[in-house]
């Protein structure tokens, strides 16, 4: 007689419903330690590495079939940890403020850090930066690569100059996990780099992008031109204010020493604005990009550079003055009579302010002082 018993069931297979739900909190927790909200890009790398996890895990030998789920997780939270420690991981945590948290970084006030944290933001500034192979570019305040990584890809060579020892660390991190070998980290403050030599080792004009710090702004920029003759051209952050500075022209209350030196050298335009809302720590104002093109050669040319600049810094220390009194107790050698007599030489009103001269009024006082003080016997040197 044929015995008859329960049939045989088919062979034991494991769901991943469950792992995908440890693999979803693990994702957000554990592995990446964040509670930020995850938006579509980071939904987008979940289900990249979704089944190469489970394909991994599950799939890779019988052995998991023979453990309970409890024993499994333990073993799926190890190794998915170490996978992506080192691939995914290092891609997400191109966040600032995934990267802060994770090596417990506070940002700096008295060093001006709002970190900007939006992926495409940063692609969308790289892109209208324009660069291309064969750039050079010099990064202010690299921070934690969110420019350095994108604008890095496109050129040849880029040093990411960066002044905050906590963030040296995570950038190399960074810089290594995607993989780019043309990033030179410079572990210094940008007004001591020497950015004439880099353009002598390059061989060529360099690029300079950044996020500016809003304390030290006008005097990067002050630099910047002063040594232009290294840079064809910048692509800088600023906030709302500075950058409205920047843009204006006579007669408006934002026009101001900085506008004058950049309008004599260079041409300025805006490239995006950006909200708070895009940075972290989130800044009170809103951002701009401007895009600063140095001139080959000025239309009209000043006898001397230096004394031009000291003007500038002159009229506008006192702008509630006239611009015969503004110079005349800010430069030595002429006293109100003798300034009278430059500025009715160059074209200007005596009774002016310095905010409704154009760039070509500060020149003609330039060259005007310079000529009155030769025919007095007196050298620009005399004059510092």
């Amino acid at each position: 007689m044929l015995k008859t018993g329960k049939p045989r069931s088919p062979p034991r297979t494991i769901s991943n419903k469950p792992l995908k739900c440890f693999f979803n909190g693990m994702f957000e927790r554990s592995v990446f330690s964040t509670t930020e909200k995850l938006g579509p890009w980071h939904a987008k790398q979940k289900r990249k590495f979704f089944p190469l996890a489970v394909n991994l895990v599950v799939l890779q030998s019988q052995f998991y079939y023979k453990l309970k789920y409890t024993a499994c997780r333990a073993v799926c939270q190890n190794f998915i940890a170490k996978v992506f420690q080192t691939t995914y991981r290092t891609s997400f945590m191109q966040s600032p403020k995934t990267v802060l948290r994770a090596h417990r970084i506070e940002p700096k006030k008295s060093l001006g850090q709002n970190f900007l944290c939006d992926r495409q933001a940063a692609e969308m500034i790289v892109r209208r930066c324009g660069l291309k192979d064969g750039d050079v570019v010099v990064e202010i305040g690299a921070g934690t690569g969110v420019l350095t990584i994108p604008a890095a890809r496109r050129v040849s060579m880029l040093y990411a100059v960066e002044t905050d020892s906590r963030l040296i660390e995570p950038l190399a991190e960074s810089i290594k996990a995607a993989g780019l070998e043309n990033v030179t980290i410079l572990h210094r403050d940008i007004l001591e780099t020497d950015i004439t030599e880099i353009c002598h080792r390059a061989g060529k004009k360099l690029v300079v992008i950044g996020n500016l710090p809003y304390y030290i702004s006008s005097r990067i920029l002050i630099e910047l031109v002063k040594k232009r003759e290294a840079v064809s051209r910048a692509v800088l952050m600023f906030q709302q204010e500075l950058a409205q500075r920047l843009t204006a022209g006579p007669g408006s209350r934002d026009y101001g020493r900085i506008s004058v030196a950049l309008r004599y050298c260079a041409s300025v335009k805006t490239v995006a604005r950006l909200r708070p809302d895009l940075f972290f720590p989130r800044p009170g104002v809103h951002s701009e990009v401007i895009e600063i093109t140095f001139k080959e050669r000025p239309r009209n040319m000043v006898c001397s550079e230096r004394l031009f600049f000291d003007i500038i810094k002159a009229a506008f220390a006192k702008r509630r003055k006239t611009v015969k009194n503004a110079l005349s107790t800010g430069l030595p050698g002429l006293d109100g009579r003798g300034w009278e007599h430059v500025l009715s030489m160059a074209g200007v009103r005596p009774g002016a302010r310095a905010e409704t001269l154009d760039v070509d009024d500060f020149i003609n006082i330039c060259n005007r002082y310079e000529s009155t003080l030769l025919a007095k016997g007196l050298s620009l040197e005399e004059t510092k």
